[in-house]
């Protein structure tokens, strides 16, 4: 029982290492696999931590990107204010003005301070061109950060964590040192298997031929003791009672044949008690030295016959298999079979699997090139188009920044057409101040202001009154009449004036002033008529329609209408 026992666990120690073999390529392919994920979970967080920064400098770019832009049309709407300016630098003497044609240039704009020039915008567009470039850059590092976190995260797997899969690693590890042990150990463990049914085998055998001898020496004893009883009956018999000598004697011959035979037997029994007592010895010995503590377990553990024979032809047929394997194996392309027979159902069945995964995978394969070429081709049709957009953008941005400004929907909110007529405007109130300040004895002259502004209809036209008595300027409306035909006649004289220098110099040869004198308190009245006077002795035609009489000592000739009960009548004359 103890060796039956002791055979059991060494089998069953064997089946675990050849288990433990047979699983080795499956625990390494897990201990590969637990290692890449592993490593894969820790690359995590560096992976993320670039994506981060990635995004940190795309963010950057687009906030420089943003400040370029924003800086240029800043410097563009600027420029554009400071247009006149620029067109003045250009004016020569005497030759005509690309705006307005005009030879003469009285006052030409003159730059600002802050005057933008076509260098600093085109420095700024090539800041802005480089923070393009780096956006897009940016962009691709994003990318790409993004790419190979995802490539982590695939090889990590899901809800993957760096600590659970440095512990995953390593118990496939160990799985994996434990298997190899065990593999290890086969070879020995079948050799000593096979030596231990071997010693079985030849203890087996002599307990066999022991147990033969004892019979035959039982046997010839018995035998013997059977010949010696007859004898001992036949002389018995023979001897009996009242026999003399002669009776006896000639009755010994027989006995003497018996005694023989006795003796004979005698011995047969002493040889066979003999050779009893060797097979019994020997059988100690032999016992002594196997696995046996006693004759009747190794009675116990033998077979019969029939099955050690079927078990011998087993034995040689599988010796002989072996050696035309060995031959078969001992082939030069064999070489580097294992020494083990591999599972072929199990292969078999892991090759279907794994051709089906093939064939999937190489669909998935075909399908995800088809979608990267598809994805690869619209990120470079995106770019381009980014790049388009972001041009047309740009354009766009400083077409409407222009076009606001033209509209007067942008600051200082004056569209282009009153930005014209106020520089105009200033013309004209530049020169109706000059004659405004001699007919009003310096107190009043006129200023152009933009109030009414953010896309008013009056914006940049403005004007407003500023009083030399008070120093502060105030509303047009709060002028008296009088002052107010005042104002009125010096924006007039002035509008004639700026005609004439934005017309090339051709002057305006006749005025003419409907109402209005009838306003003005007689020291405005002669101021005014003084201001009249010397446009009349420069060479103009001054025309007076009024019904004040004291206009008529300051009037050399004129036409009076005479009204009657017919009709009116006109009347020519010198001091009308």
């Amino acid at each position: 029982e103890q060796l039956q026992a002791q055979q059991q666990q060494e089998l069953a120690t064997l089946a675990q290492a050849r288990t433990a073999h047979d699983q080795l390529d499956g625990l390494q392919r897990a201990a590969r696999e637990a290692t890449a994920q592993a490593a894969a979970a820790a690359a995590i967080a560096p992976a993320q931590a670039r994506q981060l920064e990635a995004m940190a400098a795309r963010n950057a770019a687009d906030q420089r990107l943003n400040t370029l832009n924003a800086a240029l049309n800043h410097l563009r709407r600027r420029q554009i204010e400071g247009m006149a300016a620029r067109l003045a630098a250009g004016l020569e003497a005497d030759s005509p003005c690309p705006v307005c044609g005009a030879t003469a240039h009285p006052q030409p704009a003159l730059p600002t301070a802050d005057a933008v020039d076509d260098g600093q915008i085109q420095a700024v567009a090539q800041q802005l061109a480089a923070a393009h470039t780096d956006v897009r850059a940016a962009g691709v590092a994003v990318a790409q950060a993004e790419a190979a976190l995802q490539g982590v995260l695939e090889k990590a797997g899901a809800g993957c964590e760096a600590v659970a899969a440095a512990l995953a690693a390593r118990t496939a590890s160990e799985a994996l040192a434990a298997a190899s042990a065990q593999a290890a150990r086969l070879t020995a463990l079948e050799q000593g298997t096979k030596a231990r049914e071997q010693q079985g085998q030849d203890l087996q055998q002599a307990i066999e031929a022991a147990r033969t001898a004892m019979a035959l020496e039982s046997r010839a004893q018995q035998e013997a003791s059977g010949r010696a009883a007859k004898l001992v009956a036949v002389v018995a018999q023979e001897l009996g009672t009242g026999l003399d000598p002669a009776t006896v004697l000639a009755a010994f011959t027989p006995l003497e044949a018996a005694l023989r035979r006795l003796i004979g037997a005698a011995a047969d029994h002493a040889r066979a008690v003999a050779r009893q007592q060797q097979a019994a010895q020997r059988l100690t010995a032999e016992r002594a030295a196997s696995p046996f503590p006693t004759a009747t377990e190794a009675t116990a553990a033998l077979v019969d016959a029939t099955r050690r024979a079927h078990w011998a032809q087993r034995i040689e047929a599988y010796e002989k298999q072996v050696i035309e394997l060995q031959g078969a194996l001992a082939a030069p392309e064999l070489a580097d079979l294992p020494e083990q027979r591999p599972d072929t159902a199990a292969a078999l069945e892991a090759e279907t699997l794994a051709d089906q995964q093939r064939t999937t995978a190489v669909e998935r394969h075909s399908e995800a090139r088809g979608a990267q070429a598809e994805i690869q081709r619209l990120t470079q049709l995106h770019r381009e188009r980014a790049a388009g957009l972001a041009q047309q953008r740009t354009h766009a941005e400083l077409l409407s920044a222009v076009a606001y400004r033209c509209q007067g929907k942008a600051a200082p909110y004056i569209s282009l057409q009153r930005w014209v007529l106020s520089a105009y405007l200033a013309d004209i109130c530049r020169y109706a101040n000059q004659r405004l300040t001699l007919m009003t004895s310096g107190r009043y002259q006129l200023r152009l202001t933009d109030e009414g502004g953010h896309g008013g209809r009056q914006a940049g036209l403005g004007l407003r009154v500023l009083d030399a008595y008070t120093g502060e300027e105030r509303e047009v409306s709060s002028l008296s009449g009088g002052e107010t035909f005042q104002a009125s006649l010096a924006l007039a004289l002035g509008v004639a004036d700026t005609v004439q220098a934005h017309a090339g110099g051709v002057p305006l040869e006749a005025l003419f002033i409907d109402e209005g004198f009838g306003s003005l308190d007689p020291d405005n009245l002669q101021l005014a008529m003084d201001e009249l006077d010397r446009l009349r002795e420069g060479g103009r035609m001054i025309g007076l329609i009024s019904h004040v009489g004291a206009l008529r000592e300051r009037i050399r000739g004129g036409i009076e209408v005479i009204a009657g009960d017919r009709g009116s009548t006109l009347r020519v004359g010198g001091g009308v």
